[in-house]
Formats: C-alpha cells, structure tokens, sequence
C-alpha cells in the first residue's frame, strides 16, 4: 500500500521498481474525483502518481473508496441512489486511466472502522448490495478487469459467512483479506471477528 493518493510522494516508484514489486495497492478517492455531482474530474495528484508508475511499470491495484458528500448525505452508500453513484465512479475511473487499471478492490475494510451511517446496521447486506451494482458497471465497461471483494479487515469469519449467504461471492473474481497478523489474540484489533469471539463489528 503506497498511500500516493493520500500524499505520499511518486517517487517512491522508482524504490519499487528497484525492488521489482509488480504491483502496488492505492486509491483514487470518489470524493475528489466527482466533487460535482455527475462531473469527473482527476486531481493533478493523482494523474501523476499514476503517470510515475505507468512510467515504471508498476500495475496499480486500486481501491475504490470511500463516501461522497453528494450522496447518501456523505455517509457509507446504502440506498439505490448512493449504489448507482458509486458504481457510475468506477466505470469512470476505468474510463480515465483504460488498461492501466487491471484490478480493482471494492471499498476498504467496509467490516471495521470504514463504514458509516445506516450501512453499519447491515454491512453485510448493504455491502452486497453495493459490490452487485459496482461488478455489474465495471464488467460492462471493461469486462477484463479483476474485481476483488470483501476486502475485510482480518479475517473475518462471521461476516464472510453472511457476504456469501447475501450472494457476494458471486460479484467478485477473487475475494480479499487483510490479515493483520498479531503474536497473540489480546493484542490483535477489536475489529477482527474471529470463531468463539464476541467482537464482530459488523453487527
């Protein structure tokens, strides 16, 4: 993850390249790319960062995230509205940047701490919901792009068990974990849901 979107500087790709990384993981923030309401445009920041790794031959892994203020009153997406602006800015970052962009992940760690308003009451379902609207743009737009879902922080047992009672699995090609990986359970995050724990931050 090089944080270039929130500021890192771009030449960090030549380190990269250095080390013959392939692939780093980054963001291109929906809220700074349709600032306007039905209006796309790309921060200088971030055409440059991805010009660098262009340059590199580096393959950007993007996330798509996070709120935006024009919908859902800047909370989480979760209504009709809100999924169809979401997915309409992911087909046009895949417009913007073509087949630099091979994968894309859908939100980040929607089961932790990167979820707000009346999402939270279903991050599953709402999730699923979201992730549907979003695989079914990208695929129109660029059916050979790789969307990775789920992208939960740890892993997350139960909440995985309800994205594939919801049919999630069905809208992504691969699915994603972060695992952050702890030397013992007291000091793992409490947002981890995890067999016979009572944290599941989903709920």
């Amino acid at each position: 993850m090089t944080h270039f979107a929130q500021g890192d500087t771009p030449a960090w790709a030549g380190t990269v390249a250095q080390l013959a990384i392939p692939t780093v993981r980054d963001e291109l923030y929906w809220n700074q790319v349709e600032a306007t309401r039905g209006n796309y445009s790309f921060p200088a920041e971030f055409d440059t960062y991805m010009a660098a790794l262009r340059q590199k031959n580096i393959a950007p892994f993007i996330v798509l995230d996070f709120e935006n203020p024009n919908y859902d009153a800047d909370n989480t997406p979760y209504d009709a509205d809100g999924f169809a602006g979401y997915a309409n800015y992911a087909s046009a970052v895949l417009q913007h940047y073509g087949s630099q962009i091979q994968a894309v992940e859908i939100w980040n760690e929607y089961n932790g701490t990167w979820c707000t308003g009346p999402a939270t009451n279903d991050r599953p379902g709402t999730y699923t919901k979201m992730l549907q609207q979003a695989y079914t743009a990208i695929k129109t737009a660029r059916p050979d792009v790789i969307v990775a879902g789920g992208a939960t922080a740890g892993i997350a047992l139960g909440y995985w068990q309800q994205l594939m009672q919801d049919g999630a699995l069905s809208s992504m090609d691969v699915l994603s974990v972060h695992p952050y990986r702890y030397n013992s359970f007291e000091s793992a995050s409490p947002i981890v849901d995890r067999p016979g724990s009572s944290v599941k931050s989903y709920q």
